[in-house]
């Protein structure tokens, strides 16, 4: 087996248990601290993501046996949120 050919085996795929349709990964733009999720069932999973997508702050990472997907708001609104929040804090 080539380098290349080891390469792409071990290092650019995944596999998940049969017991898990999907591992979610959450980090949260303002503190950096991150969670996970396993999920057995597609639909929990799912209905996990949109309740994770209505916070702007999160940045979730979705993986399943085929493909890794990455969801996050756009910058500026996360930015304008943020800086919402510090003027807050000066009160």
């Amino acid at each position: 087996m080539s380098f290349e050919e080891f390469h792409d085996w071990r290092v650019c795929s995944w596999e998940l248990p049969s017991s898990v349709s999907y591992i979610l990964r959450v980090q949260r733009k303002d503190t950096g601290k991150v969670k996970e999720f396993i999920y057995k069932q597609p639909k929990a999973a799912a209905n996990k993501v949109e309740k994770l997508m209505e916070d702007p702050l999160n940045e979730i990472t979705i993986c399943d046996e085929d493909q890794i997907q990455f969801v996050s708001y756009n910058n500026e609104l996360v930015d304008a949120l943020l800086e919402d929040d510090d003027d807050s804090d000066d009160d």
